[in-house]
């Protein structure tokens, strides 16, 4: 059974009505094309509320009622109060912007002039920049983590804070309704969540139950403390085809944010629109941010996510993984933290293939080959289980 769900939340501050956010219908369109048994799994998806609207000027003050010239900030509430939304405004680009006001609505900093590659690509993002998504977020029921052998991509895997900003370049593909029952397709980058880094924050795209709904989201989990907020979707559709980067930006604990914060970006670089996203702690402020980053790992992922409602699961909980047509994710310029390109030279990288568990142990996604000299590289498709 599909569900759907709607809220309209109104936020009085000041005497002055925000603009209702409307959570997000992933039922799928009239006429849309679903997947071969993905009624099964449903698309819900439970509107976080929010907790309050401030006016971000420039200088970085607030204020509870509008100003000329002012950024827009969502703050969450209830298990999410430790995360905010700032969009922009009207005319603002980041290409023109200081390295301050990028800090401060959240963007991936910009490379210095002498990290000429990462440079070049952090421009060719946000070039043609119109505008940030609609504001607004949901809880899914799908959940993207470990174990690594439900992974295709690439890893690099090395000591404690070596990896505290990852982002990845790859086309949206387009899916076909191949699989027996329902279907799911992830592609993210990461932090964590592979040998004893027990934390993972994640950020990338999913797919619905349409084989043409196509969502940007966001995850924080871990083992220890055993946490998992699911897939939070964002207000960003994409469609098949187009350019996109996913980014996660750690910043460590500091006086200035005690807490540490992530910062979660995916941008369709083709429309030029940016979801992003800022966490701080978790739970209704149970566990800081900074409990989930070991900074260990870094990966580029595609995976098949898990789902507890599944009718017909697969393995235990998870989806059969959606076929893309060609069967091919093709990622590019994948980087770390002040723009290191992925390499095969890297004695700390290495491939992954996703491997059905046993007693099957067939081959789901070979991932990961080969890594050119621009930190690309292919996952191929093999069966949905």
């Amino acid at each position: 059974m599909l569900k759907k769900c709607v809220l309209f939340v109104a936020v009085s501050v000041a005497g002055v009505s925000a603009m209702p956010i409307t959570a997000f219908s992933a039922s799928p369109a009239q006429g849309a094309v679903v997947a071969a048994g993905d009624s099964e799994g449903g698309d819900y998806c439970a509107a976080v509320p929010v907790r309050t609207v401030d006016y971000v000027r420039s200088d970085g003050s607030r204020s509870a009622t509008p100003q000329p010239g002012a950024a827009t900030e969502y703050l969450y509430g209830g298990e999410f109060s430790g995360t905010r939304q700032v969009i922009p405004p009207a005319g603002w680009t980041p290409l023109e912007s200081t390295d301050a006001q990028l800090q401060l609505y959240g963007f991936p900093p910009r490379p210095s002039a002498v990290q000429t590659a990462a440079r070049a690509e952090w421009d060719h993002t946000f070039a043609s920049w119109k505008g940030s998504a609609r504001p607004g977020l949901c809880v899914t029921d799908k959940s993207n983590g470990t174990p690594s052998e439900n992974w295709s991509g690439n890893e690099l895997s090395s000591v404690r804070n070596s990896y505290l900003a990852i982002s990845g370049r790859f086309t949206e593909p387009t899916f076909v309704a191949g699989c027996a029952h329902a279907s799911s397709h992830a592609i993210w980058s990461g932090i964590g969540g592979d040998g004893a880094d027990a934390g993972l924050i994640q950020t990338g795209t999913d797919t619905g139950s349409d084989l043409s709904s196509i969502y940007a989201w966001y995850e924080v989990l871990s083992s220890s403390p055993n946490y998992d907020t699911k897939e939070v979707k964002t207000g960003l559709s994409i469609p098949s085809g187009h350019d996109v980067r996913a980014s996660v930006n750690y910043s460590a604990p500091s006086a200035s944010i005690p807490t540490g914060e992530a910062t979660f970006t995916v941008t369709d670089i083709t429309v030029g629109t940016s979801a992003i996203v800022s966490v701080d702690s978790v739970d209704n402020g149970a566990y800081n941010i900074s409990a989930f980053v070991r900074g260990g790992t870094a990966e580029w992922i595609d995976e098949r996510p898990t789902n507890k409602s599944l009718t017909y699961p697969v393995d235990g909980q998870y989806y059969y993984l959606r076929q893309p047509s060609p069967a091919t994710t093709t990622w590019s310029s994948a980087s770390v933290n002040s723009g290191t390109v992925l390499s095969i030279t890297d004695p700390h990288q290495f491939s992954i293939d996703m491997v059905r568990p046993a007693p099957f142990s067939n081959v789901l996604e070979n991932g990961g080959d080969p890594v050119n000299t621009h930190g690309g590289f292919y996952d191929h498709w093999d069966a949905c289980a």
